[in-house]
This record gives C-alpha cells, structure tokens and sequence, in this order.
C-alpha cells in the first residue's frame, strides 16, 4: 500500500500556500513519498542547503506481553519490515536480534544507518518500536503496552513512544520519518489511534529554531531551506481504512506545533504587530472565506477598551487588536435573513512579553514570559486548523495584542480605569493581574460587536499561576457561566481533551467567587485581584472575566497558565518547552460541534 500527501491536502493540514509535492519512489518501493515544504512562516531564511543525507523508518516489532513470553518468542517484525527486507537487502530480523531487540512494549531501538544506502543515496536509519503481541490473533496487540490500564492511558502510551522515536529520528538529521502504520490498530472502528500517531508524528517533527542547528531539519529537496521540518509520511502495514483520521492526525499535529512556535518565538521577534502579520498572511493564503482585520491604537481608543490601553502603556509596541471571521456555512444566515451569526467566538490573551508592569516579576524564569500570548496562539492556531479541516461552522476570532511593561507611563498599583466601552470601572490593585484587563474589553467586544452575539464564546488564556497550583502541568482549568451541573459545552470539550490526550477539568465558577472581585475601597466597580488573601485566585480571575460576559451567551473559559511549558509529559517530543496545548482539545471541540451538532440550551 503506498501512501502519499498531495498539495491540496498538506495545504488543508496546515501548510502554508508555498508548497511543492513530488513522488520519490525509493528503489521502486512500495512506500514513500516525500513533500517538499518551505516552512518559512516560523524560521528565518538560510543559505541554500546541502544536499539532506538521511531518512528514517520506524517500525514495530511484536514482543511478549510478559517476561516469559519475552524469553521463549522471537521477534516478530511486522509486515513494513519484511518489505523494508525485500527493499534493501537487510536481513532486519537478526539485525534486530543481534542488537537487543526491545525487550518490553513501548522500547525502542535505534539502529542509525541500519538499511544502508537508497537508491538516492540517502543514509537510512530504522527505528524499532516495541509493541505487545496479540496471542489470540497472532497478530500486532491493539495497546503500544499491555501493562496500560486503561484504553485513554494506551492510547497515551502510543502517543509518547511514537514522540520518542520521531524525535531520535530526527536528531540524528532524518528530513524524513516514515511510519509503520501497525503502530495503530487496524480497522475503521480505530481511526482514533491512527489520528493519535499521525498527531504524536507530526507535532513532533516540527521544531522552532531561528538560527541553523548542528543537524539541521530540512526536507527531501535539494535546495530547500536548512530551517525546514521533518516530513512524516506513512509506510506499509496493516492500516485498514483510515486515511482520513491519519490526515486529520496530521492536521492536529501541524495546529499544536503553530501554536507552540508562535509561544517559542522571542518577544523581541513576535510583536504584537508581527503577530497580525501572521493572521494577514494566513488569510491571504486560505481564501475569500476568511477575513481579518488589524485594528490599531486609535481604533482601540475609539471603542474604550480601556483595559488594553492602560496594560499597553508601559510598552513602546503599540498594542492591537486582531479581528478574524470564517465563514464555512456561506449560504446561511439568521431566521430573519440577516448577516448569520457567529457560531463560535474564540477569544485569546494577546500579552507577548509580560514583565509584571510596576508589579515586576522575579527576575528568575521571566523569560519564558514570552509564551504568555498563548492563548492568543492557541486560539488562532485553532482558528486556522478549523478553516483547514473546512469545518461547517461560522467562527470569530478577537486577540487583544500588547506588552506588559514598567516604565514612567505605565499604569499603576491603585489606578483605577474604564473597561467595556467605560460601562464598568476597575482598580488596578497589582498590574502583573494585566491578562483579565485586556480579555475584559475582548469578551464585551465579542458579546456586543454584533447585531446578534455569538452562540458560544471561548477564551484562552495563561491567567494564573494559581491555576498551577491546583492542577499543576498536566491539565487546564475550564470554567463557565453555569450554577451547578455541567454545561453541555463543558462536557463536549472535556470530551474532547480527554480523546485527543490533552485533558481538561472542569473548576467552580458561582456569585460567591464573582462576590470576592468587587472592589471593597469604594473607587471602582470591580478590583483586578479581588481578595487581599489571594485564595482561590484561578477562581476569582474567572469569576471577574464573567462580569462581562452577559449570563444568555454560552460561555467558557480556559486557564492554560499550568500547561503553558511542558517537560515532555503532555506536550510535543521532549525536553522543557512551550507546549502548544490545549489546541488539540479545542480543533477537536470545533470538529465535534459539526458532526453531533450543538448541545441543547447551555
């Protein structure tokens, strides 16, 4: 079975409109192809680059799910292997033997250069995954590792080891990965898994680097830039039907790395102004269906979005306030035949370095304050995903874009300023509470902009710390304008994280929390921190962006301060970064909507 990504749908799973797609058809093998992408949007142009010299293979190798069975079986190399075999003349088998094949589910062995030489002159690396063996069946186990105890912590399982092995692959300089889709259970009642390893492959694959590294990323064209990404494509095995998860995957994995980019980038490099670029760019290339408009500081001050304005006035980077709209339902409109409604409003918190103002941060770790608009990165690259996947949905998007800096004009502790177009007025007891000042003015803006407000609104923020604290790195807090019982929105998303390996959990939101922000001085309506005690701060920070939020709009709230980094535990392949979460949540929240529909009422 060959298996090959065309333009139009690399161009659907992320890419930008530079693109080029050609077969290479490795020594007559049934397998491969490589795409040529120039993935300029996030790396700095280089020389031309060498002539790439690797590629890599990654197949399974079906062990016992015990240390008895692990003793007496032999390897057994899957279907992709024995045609690797037949390619390259390799006895692969005792190879693996001879070099302590994996001993467990979930082990890998490297074998760099282990295939030798293609017919291009590529050096071929192999890697082997470990999986258990299905006794019943005599074929490949449906869990990466039998010990999981249940399916989501297989499913988990998969994920992290296809990580690890696109990332070995990788660092050894391969510009492409192919997969031995057996890493997946086969059959279409599993599209899910292989959705799973085509996202694990591909966000893994896709690096931030702005300078030329030692072994750089670049992809199977002679002359394509050394800051390209490692290509993922799919070998023979037993895949079934499931090319469309596999491209969805794809389409996952491409959004989670955007996102992580964008929060990666230096703060001195993503501007607010370079991040409207981006979204101007991005539209260009997507077509007449999606709109975008970069509002500046006078369009600001014309709306009195007041929280933007004083939060940006330390900053000599002018704030922005980025506006998009996609409309995949263009034959629709309102039951009155008026301008149809946005189905979705995502909101993002836009502060592209946050010092803390006048209430400045330690020094220490201040510099991973760069990814501090990740929520505005999560929600346009879930934005863009969604106009990708051509979702039927009418989507809006507002980023409220600006630098939180100390200088002699910035805003001050005890200031007390107009948010929401001057109908509410807000003392500002601690400026590093900046991100609930700028979300204000973009949820009343969203809520009210229109001649009819959206179904739902959802924003993403790194608000808190506390947020951290409660849940620590390996969920975001999801709020909502509920009393008691889950909405059905909520349980959509919550669904949704938990599917795609980017959980979320659920936090209170009621009037005693919304209590606890009035301001208590007599000066404002409202203080930025509520509390002196600062208890329950996640909670008093979404109960404060509620004030402005009328309670007949659906609407929730992500708190993705606690999963903003990641050591590699739910994030992308490794090492403490910029995860990109929870984008996979939200693209699978958006896509959920269009297949079951809207839940009823809330």
């Amino acid at each position: 079975m060959q298996f090959a990504l065309t333009a139009r749908q690399l161009f659907q799973s992320g890419c930008r409109s530079q693109l080029q797609s050609r077969r290479v058809d490795a020594a007559g093998a049934s397998a491969a192809v490589a795409l040529a992408i120039r993935y300029r949007k996030y790396c700095t142009a280089a020389p031309a680059a060498k002539k790439p010299s690797r590629r890599g293979y990654i197949v399974t190798c079906a062990v016992g799910s015990n240390a008895k069975q692990q003793r007496r079986q032999p390897a057994v190399l899957s279907d992709a292997c024995a045609d690797l075999q037949r390619r390259f003349g390799r006895d692969v088998a005792a190879m693996v033997e001879s070099a302590a094949r994996p001993a467990k589910p979930g082990q890998l062995l490297l074998l760099p250069g282990g295939l030798g030489r293609d017919a291009d002159g590529f050096v071929v690396d192999l890697c082997v995954v470990g999986i258990a063996a299905d006794a019943e069946h005599g074929g490949l186990a449906e869990r990466v590792d039998s010990g999981s105890r249940t399916p989501w912590e297989a499913r988990d399982d998969r994920r992290s080891v296809v990580r690890q092995a696109v990332t070995a692959l990788r660092d050894l300089g391969c510009r492409q990965v192919m997969l031995d889709s057996g890493i997946a259970p086969s059959g279409a009642e599993n599209a899910d898994a292989a959705a799973d390893v085509a996202e694990a492959a591909q966000s893994s694959a896709l690096v931030y680097r702005r300078a030329p590294p030692k072994r750089p990323l670049v992809t199977d064209d002679a002359d394509a830039d050394e800051t390209a990404p490692t290509l993922i494509g799919r070998i023979h095995g037993n895949s079934g039907n499931n090319s469309e998860a596999w491209d969805y995957g794809l389409t996952l994995g491409l959004a989670e790395a955007r996102a992580r980019d964008l929060m990666e980038r230096p703060a001195n490099l993503c501007t607010p102004s370079w991040f409207c670029q981006q979204a101007v760019e991005a539209a260009a290339a997507l077509g007449p269906s999606v709109e975008v408009a970069v509002h500046d500081e006078d369009w600001i001050r014309e709306r009195a979005m007041g929280g933007l304005l004083a939060v940006a006035k330390g900053s000599k980077e002018p704030p922005r306030f980025l506006v998009a709209k996609y409309n995949g339902r263009p034959e629709s409109l309102n039951e009155g035949g008026g301008p149809a409604v946005a189905d979705v409003c995502l909101i993002g918190k836009g502060v592209t370095f946050d010092s803390g103002g006048i209430s400045i941060k330690p020094s220490a770790n201040m510099a991973d304050m760069r990814g501090d608009m990740g929520g505005a990165a999560v929600a346009f690259s879930s934005f863009l995903a969604a106009c990708q996947l051509g979702l039927p949905l009418r989507l809006a998007l507002c980023v409220p874009l600006c630098e939180n800096m100390p200088d002699g004009a910035a805003v001050k502790p005890g200031d007390v300023i107009d948010l929401a177009g001057g109908r509410v007025t807000c003392r500002v007891d601690n400026t590093d509470a900046e991100g609930r000042l700028i979300l204000a003015d973009a949820l009343h803006f969203a809520a009210n902009s229109g001649a009819q407000p959206p179904r739902l609104i959802v924003d993403l923020a790194t608000l808190t710390g506390a947020i951290a604290v409660a849940l620590g790195g390996q969920r975001a807090g999801l709020f909502a304008n509920r009393s008691a019982r889950l909405t059905g929105f909520e349980r959509r998303l919550l669904d949704s994280g938990f599917n795609r390996g980017d959980p979320l959990h659920q936090m209170p939101t009621d009037r005693r929390y919304r209590a606890a922000v009035q301001d208590r001085s007599g000066l404002a309506d409202l203080s930025n921190i509520g509390t002196p005690d600062r208890m329950a701060g996640a909670c008093t920070a979404a109960a404060f962006l509620s004030h402005f939020v009328p309670p007949s709009i659906p609407w929730m709230h992500i708190d993705m301060a606690g999963v903003m980094d990641s050591d590699g535990g739910g994030g992308s392949g490794g090492g403490k970064k910029m995860s990109g979460r929870p984008t996979r949540a939200v693209v699978d929240f958006l896509r959920s909507l269009t297949i079951e529909g809207f839940p009823a009422g809330k």
